[in-house]
Parts: C-alpha cells; structure tokens; sequence
C-alpha cells in the first residue's frame, strides 16, 4: 500500500522539478531572444502561407510571362529589323540625292559620250567604297536599259549579276536567290532630274547587317532563339541568322510540318504565341513582304521557370530565418551608420572630392548635423564650380583668340603668316634630312571670270568649296593654308612608311579642283596650276615660297601655250 504512494509522490516531486527548471530557464532569457522568438514566428508563418498560395499562382503565371516574354522580343525583333530595311531605303534616297551622278546620266543619255560613262562610273565607285554592306551598284536609263555598274564579286559571278527592271515610281526591294550563296537584297528607286525621270539605280546589298540585328538580340532571357524565314526559289522556306545558316534544322523541319503553314504554302501570322510539339512559337511579319521574324523555345523552359520561382520562394523562406538573426545587428548598425557615412565624406574632402553630400534619413540630433554639413557642401560647390566656369571662359577666350589670328576667316584655313612660322619650323627643326618634305604652291585658273560675271560673293563661295576640297586631300600631317585671293598652298611630309610623291598629290589637287562645283544654282568650274618644291634642311621660307610660285607660273604658261597650240 505504501509503495505505490511512495511512487507517486517521486513522480509528482519530479514532476515540479522540471517545472521548476523551465521556469527558471524562462526567466533567464532576456529581452533579445524574446523579440527574436516573437519575430521569428511572425515572419514565418505568413511566409509559409505564401508559398502555398505563390505554388499555385506560379503555375498558372509561369505561361502567360514566357508569352510576353516571346511577344516582346518578337516585336522588337520586327521593329528593329523593319528600321534595317528602311535604313536601305534612305541609303538608296542619299544615292540618288547625288546631283552630278544625275546631271552626268541625262548628258551620256543624250551625247552617248564616254567622259560622262566613265565620270557616272568613278561616281558610283565613290559610293561604293565606304559601304561595306553593299555588293555592287548598277544604273538603268530611261528605256531599262544597263548604262553602268561597279561591283565587288569576283569575275566569275559578277557577270552573272542583272540589276531587276523597276516597274513603278517608288523605291522596292527584293531577294536575289543564288544557288550555294547566300541571298541578298535588290534595293532600287528611280532618278529624277527636275521632275522628269532619267533611270533608276539599283543596289544590291548583303544581309550582313541583318544577321547582326539577330544574333544581338538573342532571346537567351527564355532560352530561345530568333531567326528570319524566307522562301527561296525553290518556294521553300529557309531559316536565317548570322553567317547565312539555318539555326535549328529540327525547328525548320517541324515548321514545314505543322499548322502554321496552308496547303499553298504561305506562312501564318498570329497575335499570340503558338505551341506546335514541343516549342512556342511567335511570328511577325517584315515590311515590304520580305519575310517572317520568328522567336521559338522549347517548352521545357516552363518546367524550368516554374522550379526557378519554387527555388526561389524556399530561398526566402532560407534569408527570412537569417534576417531574424541580423535583427540585433541592425539596431546597433542604426546608432553607427550617421557616424560611419560622416567619416566617409570628410575622407573625401580630404581626398580633394568637393561635390559630397550626406543622406539625411537620419533621426535627431544626427539629422540636424547632417543637414548643416550639406548646406555648407552646396555653398562650396557652388563657389568651385562658378570659379572653374570662369577659368573655363577664358581659356576659350584665349584660345579663339589664336584661332583668329593663325585662321584665314573666309576658308577655315590657315593664314599665310601662321604657314610661314609652320614652315619655318619645319625646315629648321633638327632630323629635317631624315623626314621628306614637299611644298605645293596653287593658283586657281578661270577663276577673275567668275568673279567678274557672278560677283565677289559667287568668288568667296568658290574659295570655300575649293578650301574643302584641298582640305580632303590632306593626311595627317600635312599644312593647308590661303596666302591670299585664289592662292594656296600645301606642306606635305612624309606619312609613316608611305613613300612621299608631291608630283602624285599635285595631279590629285588639279584633279579634284577642276571637278564642277554649283555656285549660286550654276554650275561653274575652275582649274588650278601647281608648283612642286622638294624642301632641304636649311633652306629659307621666303625663297622656297618664290621658288614654288615660279614653278607654278611655268607650268600656268606651259598650260596655256599647250591650249594654244591645240586650238
């Protein structure tokens, strides 16, 4: 009887010993863990509910932003490929804006003279030269037929290559399809001259630029791809990116097989992204017919987005727990932070930084400081920068000055006192017989005419088109200057490994300086005669000067006694 008394009375007793203990280790814990506990549960909890219910917004959510996702980046695709081709058209309009191109056509239209052939050809190479993209370049007449063309294939391909009959008055473009080549783009519009219709040019360009607009925006943000398809001229349909290749076979092949084709083969455009097999796939049409953008993916990516946002709801779940912990670190951070970004800024100041200023989402007293510290900081930044305007104006001011007085105001070039101090230095400067160098003395011919007949202001604006024009001619390192009414002349050094030939340089300048010029809506032309002196060390400006104007007046009179003798 007394033993299970006995046994209850321990067990009760033991009982109040672990209420006891946890009492004690209850009234043991402070304030902090307290709060931490509290906060833990409090965040959690919501957390938790949320990933249950974010788990089946995320399912339904997952489609409908890959989708987006394909229809903005096909739109942009479409856009930007669009502005492509309509960067041909303009480059075709700054082509056929080229007056002399249009003037020297009607004229071969009705003389048939060589020089003018041969002047629209030297024209179109121009053209050609600077544009990468473009393959060639072919002008028709009037009556459809070839007048010229400049190309960059080789021989065995060029003859080949037609230029396309245009049938109307607007701009078209169009595909050439060559078997084992990669197809390129007919680009042509009419030339007008006044409103009559002289021919039409046409260019042919090769999809380079297009590839580029491909392959640099890639929709690698849903782990697709972006490809244009075309019908070749077999009527079938080819994929095409950078270097001319087809980027999925295996999308190709499904495509021909699939709901987006009708049985007379045309391709389907739709509003949405479509799901055929296993990709999503969205279509825009290109202006002027020429073709389709397409962005496709696999829809493996929906799996794939779908953990990608459960991975990154348990992660939260993961920081919420550590934020408990960093809790207690912040609210000391809070006390420390006004401090630690003050002794921040005045680092700087001592560094030499003037434009600091504090944040001043603080609380008391750190708010009061941190306001007074940026009030001064505006004060002093406004004092440095109105005396850095100042140092800033007349530097300009000086430098105009220079300008003004080394510049002949009327041509941009250099004046003829600045060009003897050049010369000077360069004809007294130590390893001079180490460096070649050539002076040019140019006086235009024909040109009192033009003043007598047009008017000084016709004369000043010849002199500003053959300033240009010399100014073109120069490379680096190379003087240009007007020593005064229609004389000029060049200092030529010697460019790197390149041998120096005045003689050559002087036939370019009587060249290009006896090309036509539109002065006043009239078409004018001028001559030039050149004198050639090769430079020594030591030898004197002024009598290299004189020498050089002597040359240039033998060989004005050597011209003109050769127009004698001819006519």
């Amino acid at each position: 009887m007394n033993a299970p008394r006995e046994d209850s009375y321990r067990h009760r007793q033991g009982l109040r010993k672990k209420r006891s203990r946890i009492h004690r280790f209850i009234a043991a814990i402070g304030l902090r863990p307290r709060l931490l506990s509290a906060f833990f549960l409090v965040s959690m909890v919501p957390l938790i509910l949320l990933f249950c219910a974010q788990y089946q917004i995320t399912k339904r959510s997952t489609v409908n932003i890959i989708e987006a996702s394909l229809v903005q980046v096909a739109d942009v695709q479409q856009r930007r490929l669009n502005l492509e081709l309509q960067r041909l058209s303009q480059q075709l309009e700054l082509l056929t804006s080229r007056t002399q191109m249009r003037i020297s056509l009607e004229a071969y239209n009705q003389t048939r003279e060589e020089e003018h052939l041969d002047l629209l050809t030297r024209i179109l190479s121009d053209a050609l030269l600077p544009m990468d993209n473009f393959a060639g370049i072919w002008i028709r007449n009037s009556e459809d037929q070839l007048v010229t063309g400049i190309h960059s294939e080789d021989g065995e391909i060029a003859p080949a290559l037609v230029p396309p009959v245009l049938g109307t008055d607007e701009k078209e473009l169009e595909l050439e399809w060559r078997k084992d080549t990669c197809p390129r783009i007919w680009v042509s519009g009419p030339l007008f001259l006044g409103e009559k219709t002289i021919g039409s040019i046409h260019v042919l360009v090769t999809m380079k630029n297009l590839y580029a607009v491909l392959d640099d925006f890639p929709c690698e943000r849903v782990g697709g791809e972006t490809v244009l398809l075309l019908r070749d001229f077999d009527n079938r349909i080819q994929a095409f990116g950078q270097f001319c290749e087809a980027k999925s076979q295996s999308f190709l092949l499904l495509l021909e097989s699939s709901e987006l084709l009708e049985e007379t083969g045309a391709i389907i455009v739709y509003d949405r992204p479509l799901y055929v097999e296993d990709q999503i796939v969205m279509m825009r049409p290109l202006d002027h017919h020429f073709g389709r953008v397409v962005v496709h993916l696999s829809t493996d990516c929906l799996t794939e987005a779908f953990w990608y946002q459960m991975r990154l709801l348990l992660l939260l779940l993961l920081l919420a727990a550590i934020l408990v912990l960093l809790m207690v670190l912040w609210f000391s951070r809070l006390i420390a932070q006004p401090l630690r970004r003050l002794t921040e800024v005045t680092s700087g100041l001592q560094d030499g930084a003037s434009d600091v200023r504090i944040r001043e989402r603080f609380w008391g007293e750190f708010t009061d400081l941190a306001r007074s510290f940026n009030r001064a900081m505006r004060i002093l930044s406004k004092r440095t920068g109105e005396l850095h305007q100042e140092i800033e104006a007349r530097r300009r001011s000086q430098q105009k000055l220079v300008d003004l007085a080394n510049t002949d105001t009327l041509t941009g070039l250099i004046n003829r006192r600045f060009f003897m101090e050049r010369l000077r230095e360069v004809l007294s400067s130590p390893g001079r017989e180490r460096q070649p160098a050539a002076l040019l003395y140019l006086d235009l011919d024909d040109f009192k005419p033009i003043n007598d007949r047009m008017g000084h202001e016709a004369g000043d604006l010849v002199l500003q088109v053959v300033a240009g024009r010399i100014r073109h001619l120069l490379r680096e390192g190379d003087t240009a200057a007007r020593l005064g009414g229609d004389e000029f002349a060049l200092l030529l050094m010697k460019d790197g490994s390149h041998h120096l030939d005045p003689d050559m340089v002087a036939r370019r300048v009587e060249e290009q300086l006896s090309m036509p010029m539109t002065v006043k809506n009239q078409v004018v032309s001028v001559g030039c005669s050149v004198g050639v002196v090769s430079l020594s060390p030591g030898d004197d400006p002024e009598e290299v000067l004189n020498r050089a104007d002597q040359n240039m007046y033998r060989a004005k009179n050597e011209r003109r006694g050769t127009a004698q003798d001819g006519d």
